[in-house]
């Protein structure tokens, strides 16, 4: 017999995928959503470009740029979230982002 999955990244997605569908799971509030399968675009392509490129970047001469440009980026884009109450979900993807780019920068 299975044991019990006590952890979120212990289920498949495809399970946690089809609960979200038939209502079985409901995210509580603020938690980031899981993209419908085969969605490939980025939710937040403003800010998200910029960061893709600086975490592509191989060269180490243009990547201290990369990041530069994404972290102005992200940091523009959390000034105009300021007031917005339902922006919950991307303002927790921005300081995800500023912190991957703090790692990157090491």
């Amino acid at each position: 017999m299975e044991s019990p999955r006590k952890f979120f990244e212990q289920v498949p997605l495809e399970m946690i995928r089809e609960g979200i569908r038939r209502g079985e799971i409901v995210p509580p509030d603020g938690a980031v959503d899981v993209p419908p399968e085969g969605d490939d675009q980025l939710r937040y392509p403003l800010w998200q470009v910029p960061l893709q490129e600086a975490l592509l970047e191989f060269d180490p001469e243009k990547l201290p740029e990369r990041i530069a440009l994404a972290e102005v980026t992200i940091r523009q884009r959390l000034e105009t979230l300021v007031q917005d109450r339902n922006a919950g979900v991307e303002h927790q993807a921005l300081r995800d982002a500023l912190a991957t780019l703090r790692v990157l920068k090491t």
